[in-house]
């Protein structure tokens, strides 16, 4: 990320929208630099830089904002991302992904169907405290970060966003409780998540607080349909990126 530093700032000071610069400057020289292959479940299609749900490996995704590429893998949630673990492999290894494992960066992006489906449900199912259902959750997650650290990539990990401000079905899954509920759910999986990826020393990024209002309810304009981030945010997230990088 400090490789044209001294550019990026000398032009930056110059233009009247950073954001709008950011895309031009990475759009020039992204490829220089090093990357952000960013794999998981349909949320990861924002980092496409545009608003379309992206095609499923190993089919080639869409990415017109570098340095980010995107993987999507399917409707995996965070806690059987770990039997995925092989499809990781594939994805990091195969020569098209063009991964610089000293120079680039592995984002994973899960959990925000575990969140809108299941963690509530298991909740009421299980009779015991939502933090014990999120912990187990995390648990079966971070065997997934961990090991990816472990083969000597440098992890990032995107909290899930805010949840969807309605009853939805899509692709067979639902949504299960209020949305406030499932909103406190999400502050509370990201909190433990970033808690225990700083144990592990991996980076961890999230755009939920910004995505909540006062009442707890999902501010709609972040979205382009009813659960997934709008590209327009992208160049926020990668503001918000690039500090915790630098």
């Amino acid at each position: 990320m400090k490789i044209f530093d001294k550019v990026y700032k000398r032009i930056k000071n110059k233009c009247l929208s950073n954001y709008f610069f950011d895309y031009i400057f990475i759009k020039k020289y992204g490829g220089f630099g090093p990357k952000i292959h960013v794999i998981g479940d349909s949320h990861v299609s924002v980092f496409s830089g545009i608003d379309t749900i992206q095609n499923a490996w190993p089919n080639k995704s869409t990415n017109i904002f570098p340095p980010f590429v995107s993987y999507r893998i399917g409707p995996v949630t965070a806690f059987n991302s770990y039997k995925k673990i092989q499809v990781f492999k594939k994805i990091l290894t195969f020569k098209s992904s063009g991964v610089n494992k000293k120079m680039d960066y592995v984002m994973l992006c899960f959990g925000e169907i575990d969140i809108r489906v299941h963690l509530i449900k298991q909740k009421e199912i299980q009779g015991v405290d939502l933090e014990i259902i999120v912990e187990k959750c995390l648990k079966q997650y971070l065997l997934t970060i961990q090991a990816i650290a472990n083969w000597g990539y440098n992890v990032i990990v995107f909290g899930p966003i805010a949840s969807a401000n309605k009853e939805i079905i899509i692709d067979n899954y639902s949504s299960y409780g209020s949305t406030k509920e499932r909103n406190n759910a999400t502050r509370l999986f990201n909190r433990s998540l970033e808690s225990e990826c700083k144990k592990m020393n991996v980076l961890f990024i999230s755009f939920f607080e910004e995505m909540v209002d006062e009442n707890e309810n999902t501010k709609t304009e972040f979205l382009s349909d009813d659960i997934h981030l709008s590209a327009k945010t992208l160049p926020i997230i990668y503001e918000k990126l690039k500090k915790q990088l630098n």
